[in-house]
Parts: structure tokens; C-alpha cells; sequence
């Protein structure tokens, strides 16, 4: 089970450094969808990160949060689950954090939720 969550991930070719021009242009035209990559020297390792956030951005919830010092635990518990931390700012009293968490653990971090305003634009009358 924990593979097949895998499965469906962007397709790779990785060593793309030990191969030339010409075979990475062959590669790329025999595997269109896959990313080029080499572990070496970086090299398309940002694009692999960012297809593979677009693949499971739909399981996460972007949130906005403070939590006490009091409650450290919890911001331990937020680290723990692995969940992307955007922004982390401590300030006297907390920690703000944005961060990306899975839609099933939003309720554990229910009471830590920053309200945010939406700006609407403003409409003249006509």
C-alpha cells in the first residue's frame, strides 16, 4: 500500500549528467512527461520538487497559525507529521506559522487557527 502512493509520482531520469546533449534531446523525446535529473549536481531536482508538490497539493490545506509557548508541544506535534512549513516567525508571546497540513490533521490544530480577513475590492456606485 505505502508504494502505490508512489506509483503515480512525475516520471524521472536520473544521471542526466553522465549522458550528452544529444541523449538527454533522445530522452526527452522518448520520456516527454519525465523530469531530467541528476543528484550530482542538482540538476532538475527543483522541477522534480515542484511536480511532485503539484501531485499532493490537493491533500493539503494551507492554515495560518499561533501557538503559545505554552503549548510547545503542539508545534512539536506540527513538526513531527512532516507537514511543509511556509513561514515561521516566534514573537513574545508564540509562533506564527503557515504551513501545509493534511486535510484529516486540521481539526487536531483547530484551536490555533488565525482568522484572516479577505479583501474584497471595493465596487464604485454607479
Amino acid at each position: 500500500m505505502f508504494l502505490s502512493k508512489f506509483r503515480s509520482l512525475p516520471g524521472r531520469v536520473n544521471k542526466i549528467d553522465a549522458v550528452d546533449a544529444l541523449r538527454r534531446r533522445r530522452l526527452a523525446n522518448r520520456f516527454p512527461d519525465a523530469v531530467q535529473i541528476s543528484a550530482l549536481t542538482g540538476k532538475g531536482l527543483d522541477k522534480l520538487r515542484a511536480r511532485i508538490a503539484e501531485r499532493f497539493a490537493d491533500r493539503f490545506e494551507a492554515v495560518h497559525l499561533f501557538i503559545p509557548y505554552e503549548d510547545g508541544g503542539k508545534l512539536a506535534e506540527l513538526y513531527a507529521l512532516g507537514a511543509p512549513i511556509d513561514e515561521r516567525e516566534d514573537q513574545e508571546a508564540g509562533v506564527h506559522v503557515r504551513a501545509r497540513l493534511p486535510h484529516r490533521e486540521v481539526r487536531r490544530f483547530a484551536r490555533y487557527l488565525v482568522a484572516e480577513a479577505r479583501v474584497e475590492p471595493v465596487r464604485r456606485a454607479r
